[in-house]
Formats: C-alpha cells, structure tokens, sequence
C-alpha cells in the first residue's frame, strides 16, 4: 500500500533510484514503513458516532439531485448559445461556428479536468490544502497557456487558409476561449465540494449579459462585446472566489484521523450513484427491449 502511495506521489522507480538511493519504490517503501512504525503514536478508540452521518432528508435530497444539477451546466451552454442567436441576430453558420468552438473548448479543458480531480483529490485525501491550492495555481497557469496558443493557431489558420469569414472565426475562437477557460473550473469547484457554484456562475453571467447587452443597445451598436466582456468576468469571478473560499475552509479546518465508515454507511452514500446508474441503463436497454417485444408481437 505505501509503494501505490509513493507512485501516487509522482515518484517513480528512476526517482526512487536517482534522488532517495533505493532500487525502485518497493526499496523505498521498506524504510518508509519502518518509519511510521516507529513514529505511530498508540491508536484513539473510533466508533460510529466519530464518522460523519447524514442530515437526513436534506442530505439524501441533495444527493439525488447532484445527479440532474450536473446536466443544468450542459443546458445553459446551449441556452447561451440560443442567446447569441436571438439578440445578435446571427445566422446559422455563424452560431454553428460558436458552437463548434465551445464544443472544442470543452474538449481541450477535458484533459485538465481529469489532471485536476486525480492529483487535487491526492492533497485533498491527505488534508494539504496548501499544496491543493499551489497545484490548481500551476494547472490553470498551463492550461491558460496552453489556451493562448491554440487560440492563436486557430487565429492564424483561419486568416491565412480563409476556412471562415470573419464573423464566425471570432465566434469559433471566442466561443473556443471561453469554454476552455470556465470549464476546468468546474473540477477545481467539485474538489472544494461547491460544483452547484459552476451552475449559479454559468446561470448568473447569463443575466448579466442579457441585461447588459438590452441595456447597452440603446447608446451603442457595440453591445454584444460589451455583454460577453460582462457575463464572462461575472461567471468566471463567481468560480474563482468559490473555489477561494472552499480552498480557505480547507486550511483552516482541523484536520482528522482517517477511518473507514460501516457497510451500512457505505451503502446509504452509495445509493444515489446507483440509482443514476440503473436509470441510464435502463434508458440504453429500453429500445432493444422495445424492439424485442415488436418482433415477438410481430411473429405471433
């Protein structure tokens, strides 16, 4: 169990062998655990009541509900979307090409996304939300990075090949920067336990475009930038200060001896996972067991 801790760690054999003088990171683990052996201080009796419970209804509701609330973010992209559509009056290449670019975004911020919730979820298990918050720092910094220069080599190749007009290479590379840029937050919120904040963010920088842009309308012809500058600085400032503030509940709260709950409590935690499950399943079953009793139906 050590030498999967140590490998966790990003520590591997060639490290192991270059840096600590071991063969590989069995070697290392053996003195390691000879260490905590001789450090462990005497074990404090843990039951039932040290474990954290659930609230009851309020905790179950939020469970089954985290489930749907993850599909609301999906929802809002699009109904964005449909907003730039109708309040800038834009074509159907031009809000395919905003599409085509968010759904790109998403992609790029996929890859992070998963680097996040792997190794944030380590410092998280172990308490040290200093490094947690030292990690999401370097993991956006590469990410903005790396978003710059796609962005730019899309700029580029659409200038140079002429693949789409004007107005839609921006839409394609706004809606592309955008995308990349909010939905990596989305796993540094779930790491701090506030992902209902990317949904609120995603929901609240909506209305302050909207608002925006009617609003900015009547002086300038302008507005739609104006409202996208203003819904994106809202959204994206609503999940950085979440995250803040959750990474801040973590360094300042007590830090507790680890200890497997009861089967019992397992299970409960576990139910609102299967139920999203067994309801999925039944939705991809469904039509084939359709298709099965029309052709019974059929033969008789």
């Amino acid at each position: 169990m050590i030498s999967f801790v140590i490998e966790s760690l990003g520590i591997t054999d060639k490290v192991a062998r270059l840096r600590y003088g071991a063969l590989d990171i069995f070697a290392l683990a053996a003195p390691v655990l000879f260490s905590m052996r001789s450090h462990t201080r005497p074990r404090q009796h843990l039951d039932a009541s040290d474990l954290h419970k659930p609230d009851g209804c309020e905790r179950d509701l939020s469970d089954y509900v985290r489930g749907p609330l993850a599909l609301i973010g999906s929802l809002l992209v699009i109904l964005i979307i449909r907003t730039y559509s109708e309040l800038g009056q834009w074509g159907p290449h031009r809000v395919l090409s905003l599409a085509v670019g968010m759904t790109l975004g998403m992609l790029v911020a996929s890859g992070f996304i998963q680097v996040i919730y792997r190794r944030g979820s380590i410092y998280a298990s172990f308490g040290d939300w200093r490094r947690a918050r030292q990690f999401l720092k370097l993991t956006f910094f590469a990410a903005g990075a790396c978003i710059v220069g796609l962005s730019t080599l899309l700029a580029l190749t659409f200038s140079v090949l002429a693949l789409l007009g004007p107005g839609e290479a921006t839409a394609f590379v706004l809606g592309f920067v955008a995308l990349s840029v909010i939905w990596p937050m989305s796993a540094g919120l779930g790491l701090v336990h506030r992902s209902g904040v990317f949904v609120i963010g995603l929901g609240v920088g909506l209305l302050a475009g909207a608002t925006t842009d009617r609003l900015v309308a009547l002086i300038w012809n302008r507005h739609m930038e104006v409202a996208t500058a203003i819904g994106f600085t809202v959204t994206a400032g609503l999940m950085v200060l979440a995250i803040n503030q959750g990474l801040d509940a973590g360094v300042d709260g007590r830090k507790r001896r680890a200890a497997l709950p009861p089967l019992g409590y397992l299970g409960h935690e576990a139910a609102p996972y299967f139920a999203y499950g067994a309801v999925s399943m039944a939705f991809v079953l469904l039509p084939h067991l359709l298709d099965g009793a029309l052709d019974l139906l059929a033969g008789d």
